[in-house]
């Protein structure tokens, strides 16, 4: 499936929704462990409501539904590069000189030793190439970037991210690609984002990136009988750019 790569970043990227992949997305979004962490869990979608799910961001110009994806490689491994094949011919060179200064009656014969070890190594050469590996492109999650006001330069983030690649990096890196997209390409100022405060990993990664804590509502999410603080947290434009450079 070719995405539409709306924000480059290092090991992915944001695109647009693709209604082939609508069905993951439902599964994500269904998905009783990783919305355990958004207090949503109670939730339930369908197909039929997941599509209008995201119809309704992409109609919405307050809002924007991306999808992160992974980025596919392409690797081509060799296991003799062009350097050792050249510092092997060297060798060679030096070995047949030497037998030729020791033996010059035997030239003939030490030619063409020459030409069959040098078409030896050469096939070799070829032979160890190994094939490409083309991994396709993958989504792995979803980032979400709504309420946005253009006249105060505000706007809410969301992240959720498939279980498989969590704790990885794909979502710091995502993170700061939706606020590279906020801050320097919707030219807002102030990003928000909450976490319930049992969330310790998302919550160290935003401080990580340069969110502020900003506030709590106290016991607004109740799980598994137990309650927890919803945690507010935002980051300026300014402070990310600073601490870019």
């Amino acid at each position: 499936m070719d995405y539409v790569n709306k924000l480059n970043g290092n090991r992915i990227f944001l695109s647009l929704p693709q209604k082939e992949d609508y069905s993951l997305y439902n599964n994500w979004l269904n998905d009783f462990e990783i919305n355990l962490t958004f207090g949503r869990s109670h939730i339930v979608y369908d197909e039929i409501n997941q599509a209008k799910y995201i119809e309704d961001y992409n109609n919405s110009p307050d809002k924007f539904f991306f999808v992160i994806v992974k980025k596919g490689n392409k690797t081509f491994n060799e296991n003799k590069t062009n350097k050792e094949y050249k510092i092997n011919k060297i060798d060679k060179i030096n070995r047949i000189d030497k037998i030729n200064k020791e033996n010059k009656e035997n030239k003939e014969n030490k030619e063409n030793k020459e030409n069959k070890e040098n078409k030896k190594d050469k096939n070799d050469y070829i032979n160890n190439k190994t094939e490409k590996i083309d991994e396709k492109e993958q989504a792995i999650g979803i980032g979400l970037l709504y309420d946005v006001d253009f006249v105060h330069g505000k706007v809410t983030l969301g992240i959720l991210l498939d279980k498989k690649f969590q704790s990885k990096g794909y979502g710091k890196e995502a993170t700061k690609l939706l606020i590279e997209f906020a801050f320097n390409i919707l030219n807002l100022n102030n990003l928000m984002l909450y976490a319930i405060d049992s969330n310790k990993k998302a919550i160290s990664m935003y401080k990580n990136i340069g969110f502020k804590i900003i506030g709590k509502r106290r016991e607004a999410y109740s799980i598994n009988n137990e309650t927890y603080d919803e945690v507010y947290m935002d980051l300026l434009k300014k402070e990310f750019n600073e601490k870019r450079i």
